[in-house]
């Protein structure tokens, strides 16, 4: 660490730059935390057949935050039937 050979660091420079990483981490773990269930939701969305034009995954990562086109509107990201039909 840097800050062992400044002789100008305090006890307290080291302290607030730690809490500074912890923060930093903690909300790095809150963003990946947010991924990770949206893709999660994703998966689960997604039956794993036909073709990819009517992929749920595809199309929620080409229209993030459900702002499809207005003539596109079979999957998005709500459930689907055993049919593919949206619940």
């Amino acid at each position: 660490m840097t800050l062992q050979n400044d002789s100008g660091t305090s006890k307290a420079d080291v302290k607030r730059r730690t809490e500074d990483k912890v923060k930093d981490i903690k909300q790095k773990i809150k963003d990946l935390t947010r991924i990770l269930e949206t893709l999660e939701h994703l998966v689960a969305a997604c039956d794993g057949h036909g073709p990819v034009s009517e992929c749920p995954i595809l199309e929620a990562l080409a229209f993030p935050d459900d702002k499809e086109p207005e003539h596109h509107h079979h999957h998005g990201m709500g459930g689907t039937d055993h049919e593919g039909h949206g619940t």
